[in-house]
């Protein structure tokens, strides 16, 4: 590069060392152990939205539309919240469908929102499995 560009042309600030462990799309990648953790300050940030819309009797579209948008990311790592995650995303587009400004709280609004503040909330994702993603190439000799 530098006969290209010249003494200026590499500019080692630019370059990261090499790492098997890295920070990217908010999680943490551990490449060694095969795992992968959702940072605790993305929890953080979900528990007290989740916790404040359960106590809501009417939720708007805006609240919908912000409950859909931070817990998407996080129904990555839970495949079992999916089906959760589904119905959230089915309010939240009957209420943009007819023009509505929000929807009443339901029972099985209320339960699935419980769901993921007793259930989830409270598990720690850290060193989650690569494999629950998908399959690990196979390991190759030398």
């Amino acid at each position: 590069m530098k006969l290209v560009f010249g003494s200026d042309g590499l500019h080692e600030g630019k370059f990261r060392t090499w790492s098997q462990c890295f920070h990217c799309v908010g999680i943490e990648w551990n490449t060694p152990d095969a795992t992968i953790t959702i940072l605790q300050r993305k929890i953080d940030k979900t528990k007290p939205i989740v916790a404040e819309t359960l106590t809501m009797r009417f939720i708007s579209q805006k609240r919908l539309d912000n409950l859909v948008g931070i817990l998407h990311h996080i129904v990555t790592f839970i495949p079992v919240a999916k089906p959760f995650m589904q119905r959230l995303i089915g309010v939240q587009l009957t209420t943009k469908k007819y023009g509505r400004s929000g929807t009443p709280r339901t029972d099985s609004l209320r339960d699935d929102l419980t769901w993921w503040n007793e259930l989830v909330f409270e598990n720690e994702f850290a060193g989650i499995p690569m494999s629950m993603f998908g399959t690990m190439p196979p390991e190759r000799d030398g």
